[in-house]
């Protein structure tokens, strides 16, 4: 498995342990302390950053001539732009559920954004890591 084989499947375990950590506290704080204080389960989020030092995990190898080449180039360049399209299309249609909602004069409350951030984030992350993943072969060692 290359470099960016192993950052994907971190960030994909990572994230999803988030995902499922956040809830878990989440659903507790809800049946604990009410729906008032249930927003402090969503702190667990923050925890998502871990993700950011796979690459600081998983180094480069001084033993490779080339570390990369223009398909690894490539292949970034396409998972990068599947993410961001992703993330994309989930602030389109998380708008546009947020309008039909609300109506053309609603207001919505500032705390709303956290979700919309955190999910557009998470949405890329996701996306990218699984194109690499696809584009590399889930498991398939490159030379």
């Amino acid at each position: 498995m290359n470099r960016q084989q192993k950052i994907a499947w971190y960030s994909i375990t990572v994230l999803s342990a988030v995902l499922l950590l956040s809830f878990a506290v989440t659903y507790w704080a809800v049946a604990k302390c009410g729906w008032q204080k249930s927003v402090s389960g969503l702190c667990t989020i923050g925890l998502s950053c871990i993700a950011g030092i796979g690459p600081l995990i998983f180094r480069k190898d001084k033993c490779q001539p080339v570390p990369s080449d223009e398909r690894d180039y490539l292949f970034e360049l396409r998972a990068t732009s599947a993410g961001f399209g992703a993330c994309y299309c989930y602030f389109v249609i998380a708008g546009m559920a947020i309008l039909l909602s609300h109506g053309f004069s609603g207001t919505i409350l500032v705390t709303w954004l956290i979700p919309l951030l955190v999910g557009g984030y998470f949405t890329a992350e996701f996306v990218r890591s699984i194109a690499i993943l696809n584009q590399y072969g889930w498991t398939r060692k490159t030379s």
